[in-house]
């Protein structure tokens, strides 16, 4: 019994001390958390849905929002489409649609017409303040 107890704190203290020295790295590094990777990767991807450039079909995700009349940061708000059943509520495109109608107007750049997927990226790093 104290056999199989030492090599459990000898597995618990191994990890803590991987866990403590990744940390260590992660601010040497000045990397941001995979939560803030995926976040602004997931908003690529909406990007790239939005404007044609995935290949998926805007209109199998999402709708354009019917609402004109709200303070829109930009004029490419989206909406979920309504489902009689609960399968898309846990969904990427429905979870990604309240941080995509939230981005400011600026990361679109000034002409609607101008679809660039690289300057999009470039921008909402700068705003999202990824190294």
């Amino acid at each position: 019994m104290a056999k199989v107890r030492f090599r459990g704190h000898a597995i618990c203290g191994l990890s803590l001390f991987l866990v403590l020295a990744l940390l260590r790295g992660f601010l040497l590094l000045s990397w941001n958390s995979l939560q803030h990777r995926r976040h602004y990767l997931s908003l690529v991807e909406c990007y790239k849905t939005v404007f044609g450039l995935s290949g998926l079909d805007l209109n199998d995700y999402f709708e354009c929002c019917r609402n004109k009349s709200t303070r829109a940061n930009h004029p490419f708000k989206i909406q979920t489409k309504s489902a009689r059943i609960n399968a898309f509520n846990y969904s990427f495109f429905d979870r990604i649609i309240k941080e995509w109608n939230n981005l400011p107007n600026h990361l679109f750049g000034h002409d609607i017409n101008d679809i660039n997927a690289n300057r999009f990226k470039s921008s909402l790093k700068k705003w999202m303040n990824i190294h």
